[in-house]
């Protein structure tokens, strides 16, 4: 038989208001003194036929006015009507994206890493989804291919959204849609829908991302934007540091530069800077920022060893007060960096020809180091010599492998403030 029923049941608690019309009509049935004029005495023999009119007049508009606001009532209501043998919900394609970038490691407004309420609202989607229903999940930074349940392997979905963490990526979200949008046009199913679950960081919504999410809607898929947070929160962030020590205030002492930006819509006042040689605290200083504002901030700081001599260089930590997203408020520098880096390029020779020479000339064309870069030249065995005081850098070359003894070299030189760079190539292992 049929069924009835309402969508949205939560309006029928304003059906007391199709009330209002009969109590204004008994509000209006007062009787009012009555005065006798004599001229009006002929129509007293019109008056019985005149108010039974009026009356049946009456109330007929008192029923109108009342079936009018029940019926505005019940349209608000939204009533259904299910016939017999029809399928009580249609089996969807789904599609859940969730943003794991960076920024969804801070905390919300409950002091909660954003993920977290990420993979609540995606648990939430993956346990309502019905027998039927084709479900894909992806993440922004993950990999190209997303997750799929198509034979009630739910478990599997459920136990990979709760491992979701929050990454040091940005957010490919572009590329993210893309292959929610793939995975619905796969779909032989009539109903799809996109769940995108982010913080909505205007820097992972550029013209790619929009034009990619307006694709997903021509395709006929019904698009569904879950924020994590309502309003942005308080975030500032170190965005750049110099290496080079200067003067400072009126020839006195040394100071450093920094680079700080306040992301927030409301100013961030004095900000504290602490400027940290291992566990000595060796200067700082408090900045303010207007809202979206971002500048160079000069900080003074104590440049002398433990006997009062100047230091030549040496690795420092640059930290401000943590907020909301504690990873970009924490800078490692080596400061008072050579005006010429010495370069290390670690490349092989295969089948007798001689290494490129491409990265020698593009730093160092005169090959005199007036370009800011000294380079020299060596082979993985060169490593097991490393110190640095040999180099500042060291480049690794396509190299296919490197012993233990040569990877455990690299790890103390970089534990001293040298600096790696892996150029990856066809031989290189990337394990």
């Amino acid at each position: 038989m049929y069924s009835f029923s309402f969508l949205n049941p939560g309006f029928l608690w304003a059906l007391p208001v199709a009330s209002i019309p009969i109590l204004i009509h008994f509000l209006s049935r007062r009787r009012l003194p009555e005065i006798r004029f004599p001229t009006v005495m002929f129509l007293r023999t019109l008056e019985p036929r005149e108010i039974r009119r009026l009356k049946l007049r009456e109330l007929l508009l008192l029923i109108l006015r009342t079936l009018a606001l029940i019926l505005l009532v019940c349209a608000f209501a939204r009533p259904s009507v299910e016939p017999p043998g029809a399928l009580t919900h249609a089996a969807a394609s789904v599609a859940v994206v969730i943003d794991d970038s960076e920024s969804m490691g801070a905390f919300d407004e409950q002091a909660r890493p954003r993920i977290e309420a990420a993979r609540s609202r995606a648990l939430a989607i993956v346990e309502r989804a019905r027998d039927g229903d084709e479900i894909a999940v992806t993440t922004t930074t993950g990999p190209a291919a997303p997750l799929v349940n198509r034979a009630g392997n739910r478990v599997r979905l459920e136990r990979s959204v709760r491992q979701m963490t929050a990454s040091w990526l940005p957010a490919a979200m572009e590329e993210a849609l893309e292959r929610a949008r793939r995975f619905a046009g796969k779909s032989a199913l009539r109903s799809r829908e996109l769940y995108l679950i982010s913080d909505f960081q205007s820097s992972n919504f550029g013209p790619g991302a929009r034009a990619a999410l307006d694709l997903v809607s021509k395709a006929g898929v019904r698009v569904y934007l879950v924020p994590i947070v309502s309003s942005r929160v308080p975030n500032h962030s170190i965005e750049d540091l110099d290496p080079e020590l200067r003067p400072g205030l009126q020839g006195k002492g040394l100071e450093m530069r920094t680079r700080l930006a306040n992301h927030a819509d409301a100013p961030s006042e004095r900000l504290a800077v602490r400027v940290r040689r291992g566990d000595a605290l060796i200067g700082g200083g408090d900045v303010s920022l207007g809202a979206d504002e971002s500048e160079w901030a000069a900080l003074p700081i104590d440049w002398r060893l433990n006997g009062g001599a100047i230091a030549d260089r040496a690795p420092v930590v640059v930290e401000s007060d943590a907020d909301a997203l504690p990873a970009d408020d924490r800078w490692y520098a080596v400061l008072g960096a050579p005006e010429r880096l010495r370069v290390l390029r670690i490349v092989e020779s295969r089948g007798g020809s001689p290494a490129p020479r491409f990265t020698r000339l593009a730093l160092d064309p005169l090959q005199d180091g007036s370009g800011g870069y000294s380079v020299e030249g060596g082979t993985p065995a060169s490593l097991l010599t490393l110190a640095r005081g040999r180099c500042d850098v060291v480049i690794l070359e396509d190299n296919a492998s490197l012993s233990g003894d040569a990877e455990a070299k690299l790890r103390g030189f970089i534990r001293e403030g040298g600096g790696l760079v892996v150029a990856l190539g066809p031989h290189a292992d990337p394990d």
